[in-house]
């Protein structure tokens, strides 16, 4: 039984093949890194297609996976040829270089005009487009059925996940099949959110970021389905349309295909919402808004102010916004004098499109404030970290010299270059004089603005106080930064004055504010009942605000004449005297005298002499000894009540009282007093 056994193995162990060992390798990390080293992250996809079209070439050659010498004879890539991890790659980035064409096709349609000739190629790149993502995602499906047959199970579902997500853009892109395209962005979302929860850290980063990139492209899809719903409610498809405003956000490899769309589906809603906005609301009146047009635009800019209300708005974006908003104001107020020229002699008419022309001036005044305060509190953020890094910064300088050579030397420069992109535009005090002399020209022009109506409304006289407390605000905020100004080219005797006039301004300001505070509580005690309500609360903490503000302006004006004070008193000094200021400033030291040396006096008891305060024990090793005040303080003598000596009290005679006085009568005897000789009563 033996050879026979023998026999039947060794031609089997003979023929048999060594299993391949699975491949290995992160594919979203490649692709984030490819991206952001070579213009993906600044959106130059023209750039990334032509790395990933000289990468490919750099694998056929490296690989010699040729295409035939002469003539192009395609080669085709099967399971049993790959040996390698860098054949793989070779369907990746060929599937990245079809999806970067079809992102440089897609900004070059929104980059067109609406001339003739750009309609007339836009059908052409849009076929264009949608033929390239196609060929992406078939590449992308190619690219999935070889990492299933021959890498590990990780890279598998990450080329899973990556396939999902290119077919899933090329359905949204072609608007017909939205509830396949959901199903694969949510399987490609839910793969990446598993894969988020294993490998190092920056592993699932990547996977969370590239989850959360999908989020604005699964509800645009929900959206579609749901407005191509027949029995989707118009309120419901309005909330929606509402709810998008968020997608416009989020940035990713699918924001710039998404963003187009977005911008078209957003402009229906708006319109479907502009049939019940007929009128404007501002300061208790209601203006007729009669052309759709107009109310499409005051709806978006509506909408955007409400973006710019929410909390959680970086201060870029809200900069980005406050121009939407302004862009949608101005183009109302475009339409409303087209309408005013069309309107002819009908004088009432006219009359309502100048009441809302002016209503609509008003309100791009009020958002212009808001801006210049963004503009402001940003100005001041910096200025004050500046003021903070002043002196940090020549010590971080030369801790930084002489560490590392060679390559940490170039990555020093790289990342010194990085900071110099990144690094924050400085802020100086005359930038916020420039902003606040903004500030003062428009809350004078929305008074001027606001009164300019026949008959003035409790609102409108509302506004003109708040305006006018406002500017008391900015003026006082204004000679600060002037005298600051003053103070930074070293006129100190003009920045003592002006610091003077900031702090009695601030308390000026500090007063009306006050006063208006009080009408406000008072007219939100009224809105509680009502429906002003929130609004009133919201002038209320504004007010507040500002009110710490000017606060805060009187009592950094006050140290600051302080400061200049004390250094126009040393300048006195050593204008009078100036040898005895340099010896005694130069005998003080930190190093401290020996104890005997010193006179037993502390700092506070010779404010008047330039004495250290810093002593010095005999004893070896001893530590250094500030004498800056007694502790506890000594016992000083105080005087006390004097002794009254009554002298006069001697020579007075008084009256004779014994005859006013109480005669006490003899007392008796007891039954024993006889016999000790005692006396009867």
């Amino acid at each position: 039984m033996a050879e026979p056994m023998a026999m039947e193995v060794e031609p089997a162990s003979a023929d048999s093949k060594p299993v391949p060992r699975p491949l290995a390798f992160n594919v979203l990390h490649l692709i984030k890194t490819a991206q952001a080293q070579h213009g993906g992250r600044y959106g130059d996809y023209q750039r990334y297609r032509r790395y990933c079209s000289a990468r490919l070439r750099r694998l056929f050659r490296s690989l010699r996976f040729l295409h035939g010498k002469g003539k192009y004879q395609r080669k085709a890539l099967e399971p049993h040829t790959v040996s390698d991890v860098r054949h793989l790659h070779i369907p990746l980035f060929s599937a990245e270089r079809a999806w970067a064409y079809a992102m440089e096709l897609k900004q070059a349609i929104s980059e067109a005009g609406s001339a003739a000739a750009a309609q007339a190629a836009f059908a052409r790149k849009r076929a264009h487009l949608l033929r390239r993502l196609a060929r992406a995602a078939r590449w992308a499906d190619g690219f999935s059925r070889l990492c299933a047959a021959r890498a590990d199970s990780k890279t598998a579902l990450e080329a899973e996940a990556y396939a999902s997500y290119m077919w899933g853009t090329v359905l949204m892109e072609r608007e017909t099949d939205f509830d396949t395209a959901l199903q694969k962005f949510s399987r490609a979302r839910t793969v990446y959110e598993q894969l988020g929860r294993v490998g190092d850290v920056e592993e699932q980063m990547l996977c969370r970021q590239r989850a959360e990139e999908m989020d604005p492209s699964i509800r645009f899809c929900r959206y579609k389905m749901g407005a191509q719903a027949p029995n989707a409610a118009s309120s419901a498809a309005a909330d929606a349309a509402s709810n998008l405003l968020d997608l416009s956000v989020h940035e990713g490899p699918g924001a710039d295909l998404l963003q187009s769309k977005l911008e078209a589906v957003m402009e229906e809603a708006r319109s479907r919402e502009a049939a019940s906005l007929a009128e404007l609301d501002w300061l208790g009146r209601k203006y007729s808004v009669l052309n759709a047009k107009t109310r499409v635009c005051i709806l978006k800019a509506q909408q955007l102010e409400a973006e710019v209300a929410s909390a959680d708005v970086a201060n870029d974006r809200r900069l980005n916004l406050y121009d939407k908003i302004f862009v949608a104001y101005h183009d109302a107020k475009r339409l409303i004098r087209d309408d005013m020229v069309a309107a002819g002699g009908a004088e009432d008419v006219k009359e309502q499109l100048a009441a809302l022309e002016r209503a609509v001036s008003c309100l791009v005044l009020q958002r212009t404030i808001d801006r210049n305060l963004l503009l402001v509190h940003g100005a001041k953020s910096r200025l004050e970290r500046q003021q903070q890094q002043g002196g940090q910064g020549g010590q971080q300088q030369g801790q930084g010299k002489g560490k590392g050579g060679g390559d940490e030397g170039k990555k020093g420069k790289r990342e010194k270059g990085r900071e110099e992109k990144d690094r924050e535009k400085p802020a100086r005090p005359e930038d916020l004089i420039r902003l606040y002399d903004t500030l003062l020209q428009n809350a004078s022009d929305l008074s001027d603005l606001a009164a300019s109506g026949r008959d003035a409304r409790a609102e409108e006289k509302a506004l003109g106080a708040q305006l006018e407390a406002n500017r008391a605000c900015y003026q006082a905020c204004r000679a600060f930064y002037v005298a600051l100004a003053y103070q930074a080219a070293g006129k100190d005797a003009e920045a003592y004055v002006v610091f003077g006039r900031a702090a009695a301004d601030a308390e000026e300001a500090g007063k009306g504010l006050q006063k208006l505070q009080e009408g406000t509580g008072a007219q939100a005690g009224k809105d509680s009942k009502g429906k002003g309500k929130g609004k009133a609360t919201d002038k209320a903490s504004e007010q507040a605000a500002e009110e710490r503000e000017v606060q805060e302006v009187v009592a950094r004006s006050k140290v600051q004449r302080c400061v200049i004070h004390a250094r126009a008193t040393l300048e006195a000094i050593k204008a009078k005297d100036p040898a005895t200021v340099e010896k005694g400033v130069a005998e003080l030291s930190l190093r401290g005298k020996d104890k005997q040396q010193v006179d037993a006096k502390y700092m506070t008891e010779n404010l008047n002499e330039f004495v250290s305060a810093i002593t010095l024990d005999s004893t070896p090793g001893s530590k250094l000894v500030p004498h800056i005040a007694r502790v506890p303080p000594p016992f000083q003598a105080v005087p006390c009540r004097p002794i009254v000596l009554d002298t006069a009290l001697n020579a007075i005679n008084f009256p004779d009282l014994e005859g006013r006085a109480k005669k006490e009568g003899k007392k008796g005897g007891g039954l024993f007093s006889s016999f000790w000789g005692g006396a009867r009563s």
